[in-house]
């Protein structure tokens, strides 16, 4: 039970035996493992990242320089049917609340969700936390753009308690509350304004407050000289979506379709997520990025800081940059290469 968190990199049924280095470098640690698989059991057992098409990352230059998390996978609709078919001997619970969602939709809106919504998703696609509006540029530190911009709520001193001459609390280059973006390439325009047009209506029921006020409903607008829909949800979730380039973008934000468009200070360009995943292949099933240094930062502002059991340990957490995953599924097995980096 201890080690079940690392059964997707090994596949247990089907391996020969896996390996796992553990290599210290100048700015921080590096992971590698390997599980060598048998042709034979694998045909009966086939593992989570089986479920995965490989594909070449390439939608990081659509996202912020100050994304909090990018995961990147390729064909999401192959990658669903596969999970689902796996969830169908090891999790039928968890298929038949999908199933039951996919009857709810299609009896009220009229679409099919895996012939018509998934269908749309057949090349690579990347979901991401961004920081909030027109901030979403950030993430650079040591006066860089932003760093003067974060803010600590009234009356929580995150260093309290702290022993001194330890790291001090950061500071996030944004204020306000990130959004969570979905970005697809290689999408049918046409088919995909059919089919989300025919979604309007099922979430929009989803939504609905019954008495206490009127359904939402989504509304025509243009961002960045695009033809998006947006529906107000709360007063921090605007949901949006737009489809324009081959590209499918949703997001709790309309800044998304804003980053998306405009193309500026793109997530590739930030030294921390070139520092995290330098080296990778080029061929992947999966890929992982998270900002650390902003997401411990934000933690601590929701309240980690006020757990005395973190504030024992916050000095060393706070050193944490950035951390960067690729998972590759060949023939012969599975490799996965893991790196955090860590301040000095």
């Amino acid at each position: 039970a201890p080690l079940g968190a690392f059964e997707a990199f090994v596949n247990t049924d089907a391996t020969r035996g896996a390996g796992a280095v553990l290599i210290a470098e100048d700015d921080g640690l590096e992971l590698e493992t390997h599980s060598l698989l048998d042709p034979e059991r694998l045909k009966a057992s086939p593992g989570f990242f089986d479920a995965f098409a490989a594909f070449e990352p390439g939608l990081a230059s659509e996202l912020s320089s100050g994304a909090l998390l990018y995961l990147g996978i390729g064909d999401p609709r192959q990658s669903v049917e596969a999970l689902l078919a796996q969830a169908a001997a090891e999790a039928p619970q968890l298929l038949a609340g999908f199933e039951d969602f996919t009857e709810r939709v299609e009896e009220v809106g009229k679409v099919n969700v895996q012939k018509e919504v998934l269908a749309l998703l057949g090349g690579e696609a990347a979901v991401a936390i961004e920081p909030p509006g027109e901030q979403a540029g950030g993430g650079e530190r040591e006066g860089g753009p932003g760093a003067e911009e974060g803010e600590v709520p009234e009356g929580l001193d995150l260093g309290e308690g702290l022993p001194p001459d330890t790291t001090p609390p950061r500071e996030l280059p944004f204020s306000g509350v990130p959004y969570l973006e979905l970005v697809a390439e290689e999408v049918n325009e046409d088919d995909g304004r059919r089919a989300l047009a025919d979604l309007q209506v099922p979430i929009s029921k989803a939504l609905d407050p019954g008495e206490s006020g009127q359904a939402p409903v989504f509304e025509g607008e243009e961002v960045e000289g695009v033809s998006a829909r947006s529906m107000r949800v709360s007063p921090t979730v605007n949901l949006t979506y737009a489809l324009f380039d081959g590209k499918l973008v949703v997001a709790t934000d309309p800044a998304g379709v804003r980053q998306v468009k405009s193309g500026s200070r793109s997530l590739d360009d930030a030294d921390a997520y070139r520092s995290a995943t330098e080296g990778f292949p080029d061929e992947l099933s999966a890929l992982l990025y998270l900002n650390l240094a902003d997401l411990i930062t934000l933690a601590e502002q929701e309240g980690l800081a006020a757990d005395p059991a973190y504030a024992l340990f916050a000095p060393e957490v706070r050193e944490l940059e950035a951390m960067g995953l690729a998972v590759t599924r060949s023939e012969e097995g599975i490799e996965a290469r893991a790196r955090l980096i860590v301040g000095g």
